[in-house]
């Protein structure tokens, strides 16, 4: 829920974006990387009242 107490409907996405490059430098695989990441993003994104599509994208 750091992601969302900290961000705007702005700033998740990019924070969203940097971490998923920090993730892919250990985990190359992009289904692997949505295993770690998806759930925390999703909730991220629930919390601060943004579109799922609009953080994924």
């Amino acid at each position: 829920h750091w992601f969302a107490a900290v961000g705007s409907d702005t700033t998740v996405p990019l924070l969203t974006f940097l971490s998923a490059a920090l993730v892919n430098l250990f985990v190359p695989s992009g289904g692997g990387q949505w295993g770690i990441q998806g759930l925390v993003a999703l909730e991220a994104a629930q919390s601060a009242g943004i579109d799922p599509g609009r953080l994924v994208m």
